[in-house]
């Protein structure tokens, strides 16, 4: 899933590129990509969640996906 979304709060886009892997044979989920350093993400499958990152502040939105995610 991907996107970028504006504010009228801050003058920059709040961006996301991240992909959902499941393993069929273990039910395992796995999350990669990335993701600005502001807002908080969540992200949750039947409701368990299996990615869980806590906002920094809003000048991380500068940029593009500056948070690598490998989980």
């Amino acid at each position: 899933m991907a996107g970028e979304t504006a504010s009228k709060l801050f003058p920059f886009m709040i961006n996301h590129n991240l992909e959902l892997s499941l393993d069929r044979k273990s039910g395992d989920w796995s999350v990669n990509g990335t993701h600005d350093g502001f807002p908080s993400y969540e992200v949750m499958v039947d409701g368990k969640v299996i990615y869980d990152f806590y906002q920094g502040r809003d000048r991380e939105l500068a940029g593009s996906g500056d948070v690598e995610v490998a989980q």
